[in-house]
């Protein structure tokens, strides 16, 4: 596996693509615009009425204990430390479809017991990533081809399309907020995870009539630890990731559930993850958490 370092090096090339990457502002006016979101909204005529309601966190999580173990890259574990605040979008057919986007501090959700999601799992998430240069500018990584994903996963498990523009912009405003969480020295990314989630209070199997859509972030590094150079890969024609007319080809949390078992056999023999097949030949489809490249030689031995 490559270092951090060689693959940060990769990633800063990519991002000099104009065409895969979107810049968000300099740190400068980012604070800026996280003062003015905090102005009051009493005076119409003074103040346009905002796209998005925010509500920023009266204290920040982000203390110096916090701020020495982003910096030594060493202490994080993926999907353990949170930033300040969420993305809320909700949905309600019976409202007009998508409400307002609204930013809060991070907090627990509050679910109905029969929501849908927790019965028939109607659920899409993705995962995006955003980068800070040396001169302090945030770039999201190809995030329409992430938030398109994110509609067709949705009409894949009847859960409401969203317009890919509202929640980018949502998306970028969170991130100019919570970007002191992504230090300059440090070779971290921003994870962003939009999740998608069917709210309805009803059992029954049939599409949600409402739905919640939040975005969270977390500051991470290598999904992996450094202590190897490679990725050890289970295969067993056992078990099967995807099959012609599945869903494999969506994020949806229900393909992740039935991986968990066989990543515990793997595991169990000294794997990271696995290698899954399909069919009687056992074509390969894909590997766990990451992608996968063959790199083919010849009977004599060429490439």
């Amino acid at each position: 596996m490559a270092s951090i370092d060689a693959c940060l090096s990769v990633t800063q090339k990519i991002l000099k693509q104009k065409k895969t990457c979107r810049k968000l502002y300099s740190i400068q006016h980012l604070l800026s615009k996280r003062n003015q979101s905090s102005l009051s909204q009493n005076d119409p005529e003074k103040y346009a009425k905002p796209d998005i309601d925010i509500t920023l966190c009266k204290s920040t999580k982000l203390n110096d204990n916090v701020i020495n173990i982003l910096k030594s890259c060493t202490q994080i574990k993926f999907g353990t430390i949170f930033t300040d605040h969420m993305l809320k979008i909700y949905y309600d057919k019976h409202a007009g479809g998508w409400q307002k986007p609204y930013i809060t501090p991070m907090e627990h959700l509050s679910l109905h017991p029969a929501a849908k999601v927790l019965h028939y799992a109607t659920e899409v998430f993705e995962g995006m990533k955003a980068y800070k240069s040396e001169h302090g500018h945030m770039n999201l990584f190809r995030p329409e081809l992430n938030l398109k994903r994110l509609n067709s996963s949705a009409e894949r498990v009847g859960l409401p399309p969203i317009d890919s523009g509202v929640l980018l912009k949502g998306i970028e405003r969170l991130v100019s907020i919570d970007n002191e969480w992504l230090p300059v020295s440090a070779p971290l990314s921003l994870y962003i995870r939009p999740n998608l989630i069917g709210t309805e209070g009803t059992l029954g199997v049939a599409p949600t009539n409402t739905a919640l859509l939040y975005v969270i972030m977390c500051p991470v590094g290598s999904y992996f630890s450094d202590k190897f150079k490679s990725v050890r890969l289970m295969a067993n024609p056992k078990f099967t990731r995807a099959w012609p007319g599945g869903c494999g080809d969506f994020k949806i949390g229900a393909n992740y559930a039935t991986t968990l078992y066989p990543q515990e056999i793997a595991s169990k023999l000294g794997c990271h993850q696995t290698l899954w097949l399909f069919g009687e030949d056992r074509q390969i489809t894909e590997v766990g958490a990451m992608n996968v490249f063959i790199f083919y030689k010849n009977q004599n031995g060429g490439n």
